[in-house]
């Protein structure tokens, strides 16, 4: 199965919200925690809106760091009531208030440990450094931008410069260090914990190389 074959957009930009809402089948994932930031205005190319927002067993926990955009999330939003809005920037420092792991930490909820469903990672640059440091938790699912102009024989991670990112090849050695396994490729890299993937994904997707997903059409329609 590929599935790139299940894209299509209700609010992602590249076929996200079909990808998920096929592997979430697969998976049977039917509720708990979603994680998206930078989450802009909660629904212009988000990557979970199409989750929750007809499903309240679905909780989202949007970050995004324009105080002006957090209050258009909580205007659009206004209907979903468990929503979990923080207004900050995500910062890549381990050390940092505004880290990943104490942003999240800080909610203190403690199902997020077992419940935590996917994680949204598209900040323009430092999301490799993001999830490199981010170890208090696991998500089922990671979506996480990449720079799809590096080819396969780059190894590349530049947050700052004129090719801002990491190359497919960075981010999934990244992955597989984190023992999380390649599922899909959107312009965006989707993964799935290990033991999922060994449970359940590879009876499905059965060559997960990196050499059989990436691609660099990946802007879809």
């Amino acid at each position: 199965m590929d599935l790139l074959n299940y894209r299509r957009n209700v609010h992602s930009q590249n076929g996200e919200d079909g990808v998920i809402e096929k592997l979430f089948e697969i998976l049977q994932i039917n509720s708990g925690y979603v994680c998206e930031f930078g989450a802009y205005d909660g629904v212009h190319l988000s990557n979970t809106y199409n989750i929750f927002k007809h499903n309240k067993n679905f909780t989202p926990i949007l970050i995004e760091g324009e105080k002006d955009r957090c209050e258009k999330i909580n205007e659009n939003l206004k209907d979903i009531e468990n929503k979990i809005v923080i207004n900050e920037f995500v910062s890549a420092d381990s050390q940092s208030s505004s880290s990943l792991d104490n942003l999240l930490t800080n909610l203190n909820i403690p199902e997020l440990q077992t419940d935590f469903k996917l994680l949204s990672i598209d900040v323009d640059g430092i999301d490799y450094e993001i999830w490199k440091n981010f170890k208090k938790f696991r998500p089922d699912v990671v979506i996480i931008e990449i720079n799809s102009s590096y080819g396969l024989h780059e190894d590349v991670y530049d947050p700052f410069g004129g090719r801002p990112g990491a190359s497919a090849v960075m981010m999934n050695r990244l992955a597989k260090e984190k023992e999380y396994e390649l599922l899909c490729h959107t312009g965006n890299l989707i993964f799935a914990k290990k033991e999922l993937y060994s449970q359940v994904l590879r009876f499905i997707i059965e060559d997960n190389s990196l050499e059989k997903l990436f691609s660099q059409n990946f802007f879809f329609r």
